[in-house]
């Protein structure tokens, strides 16, 4: 029998890092850290038919509230805004989405939208460069994270850093998210599903 729970992957508190999500179309909120090797940032990922102004904005006036090592002094949070896409599943609906899905319920059985999830991911990862480039946080300090298919899109580009030996991110935060494309990692099956 399969198990069907939600992966949650916490390294934020951990690690000390948080930031204040901008988006390439929703704003580019921007807080400048302070100077020094203890800035860092979080890149959370909305999921689909959210967007980067949602509910999950507010996450840089939340989570230093409960952990003050997270403010914003420090942290730049970056939340990026998915491309509209036509949902299959959904008989075709435009929404905000990071990829395609095709079956409900959506876990780690389902079938992968193999070329939006790539290509979400490379969305993930231009994000990452330009926060190394501008800001000088280098991916040991950033935090990746996100909700549903957010969630998945930060795990996948996860494992493929490691599968790449690329510098890891500093955590990754997957709330009510999942594995895709888990048949092309060599991870334990329960991680898996």
């Amino acid at each position: 029998m399969m198990m069907k729970l939600p992966v949650v992957v916490c390294l934020l508190a951990a690690s000390g890092l948080a930031s204040a999500f901008q988006s390439h179309d929703a704003g580019n909120r921007w807080t400048p850290p302070s100077s020094g090797d203890d800035r860092g940032a979080v890149v959370f990922l909305h999921g689909m038919g959210d967007t980067a102004n949602g509910g999950w904005a507010a996450l840089d006036h939340m989570l230093p509230s409960v952990c003050p090592r997270l403010s914003t002094d420090k942290i730049e949070y970056i939340f990026p805004q998915a491309p509209i896409k036509g949902i299959t599943l959904n008989g075709g609906e435009l929404v905000p989405a990071w990829f395609d899905l095709f079956d409900f319920p959506v876990d780690s059985t389902s079938r992968d939208d193999v070329i939006g999830q790539l290509n979400a991911v490379c969305m993930l990862e231009d994000t990452i460069r330009s926060i190394e480039q501008e800001r000088g946080i280098p991916a040991s300090r950033i935090v990746v994270g996100g909700f549903a298919q957010g969630g998945a899109v930060a795990m996948l580009a996860s494992y493929f850093r490691k599968e790449r030996k690329h510098q890891p991110f500093a955590g990754c935060i997957c709330l009510s998210g999942w594995l895709p494309n888990s048949w092309n990692f060599s991870v334990n099956r329960y991680v898996a599903e």
